[in-house]
Protein backbone atom coordinates (compact mmCIF):
# COMPACT_ATOMS: atom_id res chain seq x y z
CA UNK A 1 0.00 0.00 0.00
CA UNK A 2 1.30 3.30 -1.06
CA UNK A 3 0.51 6.51 1.04
CA UNK A 4 -0.42 9.92 -1.31
CA UNK A 5 1.09 12.98 -0.57
CA UNK A 6 -2.41 14.06 1.47
CA UNK A 7 -1.56 10.83 3.37
CA UNK A 8 1.72 11.56 4.69
CA UNK A 9 2.61 12.83 7.68
CA UNK A 10 6.00 14.55 9.28
CA UNK A 11 7.21 12.93 12.86
CA UNK A 12 9.64 14.38 14.82
CA UNK A 13 11.30 11.94 17.80
CA UNK A 14 13.24 13.33 20.83
CA UNK A 15 14.35 10.86 23.34
CA UNK A 16 16.60 12.22 26.31
CA UNK A 17 17.34 10.92 29.92
CA UNK A 18 17.02 12.63 33.21
CA UNK A 19 20.02 15.46 32.13
CA UNK A 20 18.48 16.09 28.78
CA UNK A 21 15.72 18.13 29.81
CA UNK A 22 17.78 21.57 29.23
CA UNK A 23 18.58 20.53 25.92
CA UNK A 24 15.02 19.52 25.29
CA UNK A 25 13.49 22.84 26.16
CA UNK A 26 16.21 24.25 24.28
CA UNK A 27 15.31 22.43 20.60
CA UNK A 28 11.42 22.76 21.55
CA UNK A 29 11.82 26.56 22.44
CA UNK A 30 14.13 26.80 18.89
CA UNK A 31 11.00 25.19 16.56
CA UNK A 32 8.56 27.13 14.35
CA UNK A 33 5.30 27.39 16.34
CA UNK A 34 3.57 26.11 12.75
CA UNK A 35 6.15 23.07 12.26
CA UNK A 36 3.86 20.76 10.15
CA UNK A 37 5.16 17.68 12.35
CA UNK A 38 4.06 15.40 15.33
CA UNK A 39 6.35 15.91 18.10
CA UNK A 40 7.17 12.89 20.26
CA UNK A 41 9.18 13.11 23.43
CA UNK A 42 10.41 9.76 24.95
CA UNK A 43 12.56 10.31 28.13
CA UNK A 44 13.61 7.47 30.70
CA UNK A 45 12.20 8.81 34.15
CA UNK A 46 12.71 5.33 35.77
CA UNK A 47 10.20 4.61 38.56
CA UNK A 48 9.84 8.74 39.31
CA UNK A 49 6.66 10.45 38.97
CA UNK A 50 7.23 12.83 35.51
CA UNK A 51 7.53 16.42 35.69
CA UNK A 52 7.89 17.00 32.24
CA UNK A 53 5.15 18.41 31.25
CA UNK A 54 5.61 21.51 33.99
CA UNK A 55 9.23 21.63 32.65
CA UNK A 56 9.00 21.99 29.04
CA UNK A 57 5.83 24.40 29.90
CA UNK A 58 8.17 27.09 30.83
CA UNK A 59 9.45 29.50 28.41
CA UNK A 60 12.50 27.96 27.52
CA UNK A 61 15.97 30.15 27.48
CA UNK A 62 18.11 30.75 24.60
Amino acid sequence: MTLSEKEKRDIVCLTASQGGIEALRIILGSLRADIAAAIFIVMHIGRHRSILPEILSKPSVQ
